[in-house]
Order: C-alpha cells, then sequence, then structure tokens
C-alpha cells in the first residue's frame, strides 16, 4: 500500500531510545497524559490547539461553519434548506418550501438535515413531500421520534457534556481532543439497533447505545463544539466521520474500531482511528451517490493515525536509513514488539502490543514471525504465556494480548 505525506524523521524504535521506556508511557504521551516538557513526539503532532465554540442551538445550524457541507449550500436550495432546519426546531407537522424544487433535491436536503445536523436529535430518516401539479415540491412533513419535552431535555444533557469537554480540552491538541472525544464514545457506547435513540448522538453519548450513524452524530458534534471542522459520511447501510487534522483530512470511524464479543468489550486497537480512503475501500465503503455528486474529500494521508503518532508504525523504507543499525523492516518490527512486551512484563504481566505496517508484506512477513518472538522472549524469562490475536490484517495491523504468568 502506498503511503502519501510526509514521514517523520523519527523511526518508531527512536521513541523508544528516548527516556520512554515503557509502552504505558507512549500511550500516556499520546493521551495527552505527560506534560509538555516530557513530550517525546511534540513535533508530529502539529495540529492546532483547539478551542471551544460557544453556540446554542436555535434557529441556525449548529457549528454550520465547521460542516465539509453546508456553507456551500446554492441560494434556493439555503432557503429551503433554512427553512426546513426552522420548521423541525419547532416540530411543524408541515413546513412549506420558499423555492419550489425537484424529488431528489428535497432528499439531498433531508440527507444533510439528518447527517449533518445532529443536534437535530428528533429528527426521522423519514418525510412525506408534497408537490404541485408540475410535480416539484411545495412543503414536506417530516417525521419526529421524539417529542418536544424529550428533546429538550435531551439537549440539555448532551449541552453538559459538550461544556466539558470544552473546558476539558480547549488548549489542547486537535489530535489529543479528537483521541479523547473518539475513545470516550468507544469505551461508554454499546453497539445497538433496537435501542430507541440508537440513531441519535444523544443514545452514543447519554444513553450509551447507539448504531453507526449515532456514533458518527456524536463525534461530529463533540469535534465541531472545539473547531475541528467534521462531517458524517454515509454509505452502504452504515455511516463514518471524515475530518480535518493538522492540514489534512482523515476518515474516522467510532463503530468498526468498537468490537465485542458475546458482551465482552475486545481492545481498543485503533484500526479505523485517522485513516486514508486507501484503507477503507472495502465494504461497507465507498460513500453514497449524495458525495459522489456534492465532492468527497480527498484523504491520503497517514500523519495523524494512531499508530504513526504513537510510534507503532513500520515504515516499508526507514526514514533513518542512513544508520546502518535500523535493520529491515521484520528487524525493526521484532524489536518494537519486543520492547513491548518487556514493557508489558514489567508492568503486570498483561498487556495489548499494537504495530501497525506501510507494507502489505512486511505485515505479512511479522504475522509469520511473531510467535517466534514470543517463544524467544517467554525462553529468556522462563515464562508462560497466554496469547490472543486481533484479526486486522485487512488494516495492516498487528495487535496481540499477551497475558504472563
Amino acid at each position: 500500500m502506498a503511503v502519501c505525506g510526509c514521514i517523520p524523521a523519527q523511526t518508531p524504535l527512536y521513541y523508544f531510545h528516548t527516556g520512554l521506556s515503557t509502552y504505558h508511557e507512549l500511550l500516556d504521551d499520546v493521551l495527552g497524559k505527560r506534560s509538555e516538557v516530557d513530550l517525546f513526539s511534540s513535533a508530529a503532532d502539529s495540529s492546532a490547539p483547539v478551542s471551544s465554540v460557544t453556540e446554542t442551538i436555535s434557529c441556525a445550524p449548529l457549528y454550520a461553519d465547521y460542516s465539509y457541507y453546508l456553507p456551500s449550500l446554492a441560494d434556493d436550495e439555503a432557503a429551503n434548506f433554512q427553512a426546513l432546519y426552522t420548521g423541525i426546531q419547532g416540530f411543524q407537522s408541515t413546513i412549506s418550501l420558499p423555492v419550489a424544487v425537484s424529488s431528489d433535491n428535497v432528499s439531498d436536503l433531508m440527507h444533510l438535515l439528518t447527517n449533518e445536523c445532529p443536534e437535530l436529535m428528533q429528527l426521522s430518516s423519514r418525510w412525506v413531500e408534497h408537490s404541485n401539479l408540475l410535480g416539484l415540491v411545495v412543503s414536506v412533513s417530516p417525521e419526529y421520534t421524539i417529542s418536544k419535552e424529550t428533546f429538550d431535555a435531551q439537549t440539555a444533557a448532551v449541552n453538559t457534556l459538550i461544556q466539558s469537554w470544552q473546558t476539558e480540552l480547549s488548549g489542547q491538541s486537535a489530535y489529543q481532543a479528537e483521541l479523547t472525544i473518539y475513545n470516550y464514545i468507544i469505551e461508554n457506547c454499546v453497539y445497538s439497533t433496537q435501542a430507541d435513540n440508537c440513531q441519535s448522538a444523544y443514545g452514543a453519548l447519554i444513553d450509551g447505545q447507539a448504531k453507526c450513524d449515532g456514533r458518527a452524530k456524536a463525534l461530529v458534534w463533540g469535534l465541531r463544539s472545539l473547531g475541528i471542522k467534521s462531517s458524517v459520511i454515509t454509505g452502504n447501510t452504515h455511516a463514518w466521520v471524515i475530518a480535518h487534522i493538522g492540514d489534512y483530512d482523515y476518515n474516522v470511524d467510532p463503530t468498526y474500531d468498537d468490537n465485542e464479543n458475546d458482551g465482552i468489550q475486545q481492545p481498543l486497537c485503533y484500526a479505523y482511528f485517522n485513516i486514508p480512503e486507501s484503507a477503507i475501500s472495502s465494504d461497507p465503503y465507498p460513500a453514497d451517490d449524495f458525495y459522489q455528486r456534492r465532492g468527497y474529500p480527498s484523504t491520503v494521508r497517514w500523519d495523524f493515525n494512531f499508530h504513526v503518532q504513537a510510534g507503532l508504525w513500520i515504515y516499508a523504507d526507514d526514514p533513518s536509513s542512513s544508520d546502518p543499525a535500523s535493520g529491515t523492516a521484520l528487524d525493526r518490527a521484532r524489536a518494537l514488539f519486543v520492547a513491548q512486551a518487556e514493557s508489558i512484563w514489567e508492568g503486570g504481566g498483561e498487556g495489548l502490543v499494537m504495530i501497525r505496517f506501510e507494507n502489505a508484506s512486511d505485515y505479512a512477513d511479522a504475522a509469520a514471525s511473531y510467535n517466534d518472538w514470543i517463544q524467544s522472549f517467554i525462553n529468556m524469562h522462563a515464562a508462560g504465556c497466554n496469547i490472543v490475536s486481533y484479526d486486522f490484517s485487512n488494516q495492516q495491523l498487528l495487535a496481540v494480548r499477551l497475558s504472563f504468568y
């Protein structure tokens, strides 16, 4: 897989030779828990600091300036969108359109209202159109899933959480803020297609039960409240997020990264956190026709992928290849694997090893070799080890849980 974009000057092993001796310290750095003085990769995280965006729900879309699509609506379309938005906020049963338009245009507008306005938690994905004699739609009757009283209560609850993030995360980098909100959603929300509010941000953030579109809306609401441009993307019955971090756009999927097996939460491996289009080319992607017509931002970079930022990335060509000690990709992967295993051994005996590869063949070589690495390690320490591997071969991510005894 070809990787476009800047390659940091440090190799993954660099981070284990600069005072960060344990994998836990490394993750603390990524999550922003260490002081700025101690940051080992402050140059790598070049995303600008975030600040809270103070807006309240009114007759205008919330944080619309941080949407990929709302600022670009044409005059007539913008007028119809505004009429629909205002009517939906007022729970109107039938909303007249200032400009009569085709049914296809109404479908686009309702798509935007449903997916680009996460604050419209009362809005169903179903509606009725009313047309004139020319076949143009002149009014729309939305379907609402909750009452006005319930909507007000849900909005207040979400706003309380959003305001806490604005206070807690203001001044942090966009990457750290994004990662914090992402972690919150995955750690506090289980996947559900049956819960009452599973399609809304409230379901993901407060109820803790949501399907993919509820999770995506929750992430977008949180990101935009901190001035991070983002939008919900839908495709083939799935929804994910595109977000602007640093100078580039990335795909983020808080559903596919949340793995449960028989109700037991599996480790968060960040396989779908800030990845380019080349990494989401399989089902359930690509995006719906709406985005083909309206434009889909180019996502070709890995710079702010979790594993790149954490130093858990193996480049096909070592950026420090002038150093003969750096070795082949497989040599570097083995050293990184052993460094993480050593940290797990010293830190209590149980933990997750993660390594992501730029090159598919390097990943395949490591996947065929890591059991030998573990055997050598346990022989050296005279220990036993339970091994659980997680299949992220489609993402060229090696993820293995080690439990030493």
